[in-house]
Order: structure tokens, then C-alpha cells, then sequence
């Protein structure tokens, strides 16, 4: 066996905080890569969905642009190649590249669902095992690779960094985020549907206990106070008390009428 030295070990440590950061990095990357994909966003908040969506919205418009570029730069390429390859070979050629993009667009989704279970279900025991830093060593050139696709990828969810990306590149991410869009639009619709069932209040029940007598004497004021301006000003501090106190009073009214006809036309008008 290959003796450690204490120069190695410290190597060797040093290569396995380093993978620690790495993956850290990478986790968040993973996460945003998910959310900029519609992906697991059940503990989002209205807000935060409003808020994601705009983004990709900004990202879809400008994707959009540079595909318009992009087209009128392979229309005039194309027309040069059919020329001189002919027609057949101009369209066999693109398609090829749109099936390509394809399936590197379905190869992305499999390595996110894949990586979102890596990461909701961890494996007890940790891969990064090696006694040799050179075998660490290209390790976490592996997770740079990975780390800088993520980064890449996310900052084109967001219609940054589109350079050098081909019309077939750009035409089926466009795909992509505009999938991303209506599901983030679904999930906001959900939400304001779940907010709106929480803030429904039931109707205030009308207040049915028993009307003492000093009420019954001060609804007859109210109700049949000889000055108008006085009736007036006294029932509307009538409906300031609330609606079981304003059912209570034409209760009383209506009591009066049977008793009193005489006196209850007073009454009238006022509502």
C-alpha cells in the first residue's frame, strides 16, 4: 500500500472541502434550474409564483427576439447552400439539428427529475471515498463541468448568455419556457383560488335574543319622534348600531301598527 505522507492527507482534505462547496453550489443551481422549469413549485406563494413568471416572461421575449435573428441569418444560409447542395439536403440538414436539440431538451429533463431525487432522497453514504487527491482532483473538475452547465442553462431560462446558440437551439428552448410559463400560470391560478376559498367569511348572523323594555321605549323614540330632522338623525344613529338593532326596530314598528295606527304613520318614510 502506498504510504500517506502528511502533505497528501492535507491535499486530500483539502480536495474534499472543496467537493463539500461544490455540491452546496450545485444544490442551489439545481433548485433554480427546477423553479425556472415549473418544477416543484407547491410551497411558492402567489407572490413568489407572479414574480417567477415575470421573469420568464422577460426571458421568452428576448429568447423570441434573438430567434427572429436567428432565422433571417439561416434563411439567407439556406438559400446559399440550396443553390449549391439543392433543396432536399437543405431541409434533411435541418431537420437533423431540430432532432438533435430535441433530444438534448428531453436528455436536460431526465437529468433534473434525476438530480431532484438525488437531492430529495440522498444515499446514506457519500461517493467521495478516494484516498488519492488526484482521483479527487477529477472529481471536482466534474463538478465544475456541471455546476457552469447549470449556471449556463439557468442564466438562458432568463434570455441571458443566448451567444452562439443556433436557430434549432433557440426554437426549442423557446419551447421550453413558454411550457415553464403555463404551468407557473396554472400554479397561480390554483393559489388565488386556494387564498380566495381562506379569506370567505360567513354572513353575520342576526342577533335573535329578546328585546328588553328599555329597547322597546327607545325605538318608540326613535321611531316616532314628532320633528323629521330629529327622526332622521335618530334612526341613522339607529343603522350605526347594526343591522339586528335596525330588524329589531321595524319589528317594533310593526307591533305599532297592529296597536296604534294612528301613531305608527309617523313611522313612515323613514328608510
Amino acid at each position: 500500500m502506498p504510504r500517506t505522507t502528511r502533505g497528501s492527507e492535507q491535499r486530500r482534505l483539502q480536495c474534499l472541502q472543496d467537493i463539500q462547496k461544490l455540491q452546496e453550489e450545485i444544490k442551489l443551481l439545481q433548485i433554480s434550474n427546477e423553479k425556472l422549469n415549473a418544477v416543484g413549485l407547491d410551497d411558492m406563494s402567489f407572490t413568489e409564483l407572479a414574480s417567477l413568471g415575470s421573469m420568464l416572461d422577460e426571458g421568452f421575449r428576448i429568447v423570441d427576439e434573438q430567434l427572429d435573428n436567428a432565422l433571417e441569418e439561416i434563411t439567407t444560409k439556406q438559400l446559399f447552400e440550396y443553390d449549391f447542395m439543392g433543396g432536399d439536403w437543405t431541409q434533411r440538414i435541418e431537420k437533423e439539428d431540430l432532432a438533435y436539440q430535441s433530444l438534448l431538451a428531453g436528455r436536460r429533463v431526465a437529468l433534473r427529475n434525476k438530480a431532484r431525487e438525488f437531492r430529495l432522497s440522498p444515499p446514506e453514504t457519500q461517493p467521495w471515498r478516494s484516498d488519492d487527491p488526484e482521483r479527487l482532483k477529477l472529481d471536482i473538475d466534474s463538478l465544475e463541468m456541471e455546476k457552469e452547465r447549470l449556471r449556463l442553462f439557468n442564466q438562458r431560462m432568463l434570455g441571458k448568455e443566448l451567444d452562439g446558440m443556433s436557430y434549432s437551439e433557440l426554437f426549442v428552448f423557446s419551447f421550453e419556457i413558454s411550457g415553464a410559463i403555463m404551468k407557473v400560470v396554472s400554479m397561480k391560478k390554483t393559489k388565488r383560488d386556494e387564498e380566495m376559498g381562506k379569506t370567505k367569511r360567513p354572513r353575520p348572523s342576526v342577533n335573535k335574543e329578546p328585546i328588553s323594555p328599555g329597547q322597546i321605549r327607545w325605538w318608540w323614540q326613535v321611531l316616532f319622534a314628532h320633528d323629521n330632522t330629529k327622526r332622521l338623525d335618530n334612526f341613522m344613529s339607529l343603522v350605526d348600531k347594526g343591522p339586528s338593532m335596525c330588524a329589531h326596530a321595524f319589528a317594533v314598528d310593526a307591533c305599532v301598527q297592529e296597536r296604534c295606527p294612528s301613531r305608527s304613520g309617523k313611522a313612515k318614510g323613514i328608510c
